[in-house]
């Protein structure tokens, strides 16, 4: 094992995780099917070519002259692009636990060590020299070819269209397509308990919080997007606190996966770019978006939010993007001087969290609190995951000609009765906006599916319901830079209110100074602390606009809008200096 070098330097295929083993299952054929290490053996027995040999009962492949080469390995198919490109391998290996695990590598990689160190790291044990076991690999006879798809979701195959899973199981309308398409950088299958358990003890859960409803349903929207010839969709959920954001995304990632498997936006961009491609077509979640986003994350954000990020194989990455965060996405791009065009913000959609009695929770079903019906949501969702998706894929394809057909004129009414539905105005169907509404119309239209073929135990009509008073909740350009008269009329009208509350700073006592609540004003200026200007306006957003206008006055301190008060002020306390002067005031 001295010519092992794990340090090689050559390239693998972008982030894939070859030492899990790929488990298939549903319309996989013999090829693909998990094999027992007694399969194995008599697939390896068969298999050999001439100048090898497998000897005795220690599972050894040997040359033809004795001199141990390896332990049990077979090829099972070779794989390339529709374009020829891409060749690579698909073997499987005995491990050293005494289980059969795969891999897929590049056809080139076999030149170098990196295979070999891969294998090794999985558990294959190599005996002999790395020249011998190459030419075993490569003479293998009798392999067929078949399509390498570097991502999961749609893929066109010489047999038609097929969906991918991102462990590599496939959905097809013709019954012999999913057994000639192979997934480079699958990730191990995800399923506990069952779809009834799942349906009962979570999705029952759900059935009253809007919030938990529409993210199930986004999630089953994600498909469909290439059916109804829409892109990436990235629905954002804010709001200040815990207010159960975090949850939402849980409940919506256990209709595919195990819940605990949820993304930061801290991810590095290798592992960002193999869960975009394990996520095509299916849904990605990122929780917790930071308040003070680095430059690389924010190239990101904006990255998202395009029809598409290609590839080495030049492919979309389409899907729905589920984000939690403090603020609305939109402005944190404008606060952060990056340019937000309208084409960007009809798949970027800010959505308000903090919507019921109990944050992002409207009914508890019963339980005392709302922690204790996070607790049970929490116990459930780890006992069935991972069932209603792969259903809802297979239940679409039994359909997919007449749903591509239907699609167009469901939208178009959906959007219609959300309008409705939600009360929102007449302006709102135009241009970028109509093609978020079209986002928010799949998303129903999903649920809906979903509902009719018995896979949510919610009434008819629930999700519909559920989405349009999520939609009413959009912040369509509701932002302060978009309506700045509105903004200032409410700020003007708040120090109105509470000017005689506002201490002269000359005429202070020691006590009132003391107070870190209070606010101050002189003879020039109002001075409000962060509190308080958070209840009038979204105060990050705003401020720069405020500063420009001259309407706030910064302390001329780096990187900072407020104010460090004088030293008749014990320790200093910065404020929000607003000039009183009203011909500053543009309304």
């Amino acid at each position: 094992m001295t010519d092992v070098n794990p340090d090689d330097p050559e390239k693998l295929f972008d982030g894939h995780r070859d030492h899990l083993p790929v488990e298939t299952s549903g319309p996989s054929n013999g090829v693909s099917a998990a094999l027992t290490m007694g399969e194995l053996e008599a697939r390896v027995r068969a298999g050999l070519h001439s100048g090898f040999g497998l000897f005795g009962h220690d599972g050894i492949i040997c040359t033809a002259d004795f001199k141990p080469v390896c332990g049990l390995i077979a090829p099972l198919r070779w794989m390339r692009r529709n374009d020829g490109s891409g060749y690579g391998m698909e073997v499987a290996f005995g491990t050293r636990d005494g289980v059969v695990a795969r891999m897929v590598f590049d056809n080139s990689e076999l030149d170098g060590r990196r295979v070999i160190a891969r294998l090794a790291d999985s558990g294959f044990s190599l005996l002999g020299a790395p020249t011998d076991f190459k030419q075993l690999l490569r003479a293998w006879p009798d392999l067929r070819v078949d399509l390498r798809a570097d991502h999961a979701g749609w893929l066109e195959t010489p047999s038609g269209e097929i969906y991918m899973r991102p462990d590599g199981t496939s959905f097809e309308e013709a019954p012999c397509a999913a057994s000639q398409a192979i997934l480079v950088s699958p990730r191990p299958a995800q399923k506990a308990g069952t779809l009834t358990g799942w349906q009962e003890a979570v999705a029952g859960s759900a059935l009253g919080n809007e919030l938990l409803m529409f993210g199930i349903c986004a999630t089953l929207s994600a498909p469909l997007l290439k059916l109804a010839d829409l892109q990436t969709t990235m629905f954002h959920f804010y709001g200040q606190g815990p207010i159960g954001k975090s949850h939402l995304l849980a409940v919506a990632a256990s209709t595919d996966r195990s819940p605990r498997l949820r993304q930061s936006w801290t991810v590095d961009t290798d592992r960002l770019e193999e869960q975009l491609a394990q996520s095509c077509d299916g849904m990605l979640d990122f929780d917790c978006l930071s308040e003070n986003p680095s430059s690389q994350l924010l190239g990101r954000l904006t990255g998202l939010g395009d029809e598409a990020v290609s590839g080495g194989a030049t492919w979309i990455w389409r899907g729905v993007r589920l984000s939690t965060g403090e603020r609305p996405l939109a402005n944190l791009l404008v606060r952060n001087r990056k340019i937000v065009p309208a084409a960007m913000m009809s798949r970027i959609i800010d959505i308000t969290a903090d919507i019921g009695p109990h944050g992002a929770l409207q009914t508890l079903h019963g339980h005392d609190d709302g922690d204790a019906f996070l607790v049970a949501m929490r116990q459930a969702m780890r006992a069935h995951h991972g069932h209603l998706m792969p259903a809802f894929i297979d239940a679409i394809n039994q359909d997919r000609s007449d749903i591509i057909g239907a699609l167009p004129q469901q939208i178009a009414t959906t959007i219609g009765s959300i309008l409705d539905r939600a009360e929102l105005p007449a302006d709102v169907c135009t241009g970028s906006r109509r093609e978020a509404l079209r986002r928010f119309a799949l998303v129903a239209i999903a649920g809906e599916m979903a509902i009719a073929r018995g896979l949510l135990p919610w009434p008819g009509g629930s999700a519909i319901a559920a989405v349009s008073s999520v939609t009413g909740r959009w912040r369509f350009g509701q932002d302060t830079a978009a309506a700045p008269n509105d903004m200032l009329l409410r700020l003007r009208a708040f120090i109105d209110q509470n000017r005689h509350s506002l201490v002269w700073i000359d005429d202070a006592s020691p006590t009132e100074r003391a107070d870190p609540g209070r606010g101050w004003q002189d003879d020039q200026f109002v001075y409000l602390t962060k509190d308080q200007l958070e209840t009038i306006l979204p105060l990050r957003d705003a401020i720069p606009g405020l500063v420009k206008q001259r309407i706030v006055v910064p302390g001329g301190e780096r990187n900072s809008w407020t104010y460090r008060m004088g030293r008749q002020f014990e320790h200093r306390p910065r404020y929000y200096r607003f000039r009183k002067d009203l011909r500053v005031w543009k309304v």
